[in-house]
This record gives structure tokens, C-alpha cells and sequence, in this order.
């Protein structure tokens, strides 16, 4: 496959945004970084509680399994910051990722300073 492709459509791109945007939604929601694998989880049911309804059972199942994805997760916290280590699998390779999340106000300017590269 050649040419550009939507990162929507990628599953290494949505994976790591998935659970980038699950550790920020649960900064904003408690005002302080998740640091155990449990308080992810705990995060993931309340989002998915809340959007079910708007879901297909397929989409429903997909999210709550969401975290089984993950082969590693390491979150540790570096002054303010929250940096994640993790890996999953995905299409036969592993991936391997570290991110640092910066408190911000909401969720996604989390998600955009930490994808914004040189830019905060």
C-alpha cells in the first residue's frame, strides 16, 4: 500500500492514541496522573458508561478489551508530567512507545502537546 493513509484507519496510531487519551481523560477527571494499569481500567469503564449508548455491541466489546492490547504498561511520574512506557502488538509487530503527557486543562490539549513535537 502506497500513499497516504488516515491515521484513523491505522491501528498503531489509534492504539497509542487510545491510550494516551485514556491516561488524559483520567488527568482531567482527578486532577492528577494515573500510575497503575487498575486506575486505566477504572477510567475505561466510566468512558465507556458513558458512551455506550451510542455504540454498537461490536464497539462496546472492542473498548471494554481495550487494555488487554498492552504487553507492557509502565506509567511514572517525572516532576508534573506523566511518562508512559508501553508496548502492544499489532498486524505480526510489536510496538514499543514512550510519551510524556503535560497537565493542561483538558484532555485533548494533553493529546496535543504531547503530539505537537518542538511546538509547547
Amino acid at each position: 500500500m502506497s500513499g497516504p493513509r488516515c491515521a484513523f484507519a491505522d491501528p498503531e496510531a489509534t492504539t497509542s492514541m487510545g491510550i494516551c487519551n485514556l491516561a488524559a481523560e483520567y488527568y482531567v477527571a482527578h486532577h492528577e496522573w494515573p500510575l497503575s494499569k487498575a486506575q486505566l481500567e477504572e477510567q475505561n469503564r466510566r468512558l465507556l458508561e458513558g458512551a455506550r449508548a451510542q455504540m454498537s455491541s461490536e464497539e462496546a466489546t472492542e473498548l471494554s478489551e481495550f487494555l488487554d492490547r498492552f504487553t507492557y504498561l509502565d506509567l511514572r511520574k517525572s516532576g508534573e508530567d506523566l511518562v508512559m512506557l508501553y508496548r502492544f502488538k499489532v498486524e505480526r509487530r510489536t510496538v514499543d512507545q514512550t510519551v510524556t503527557l503535560r497537565p493542561r486543562p483538558t484532555a485533548d490539549e494533553i493529546l496535543q502537546a504531547a503530539t505537537a513535537k518542538g511546538y509547547d
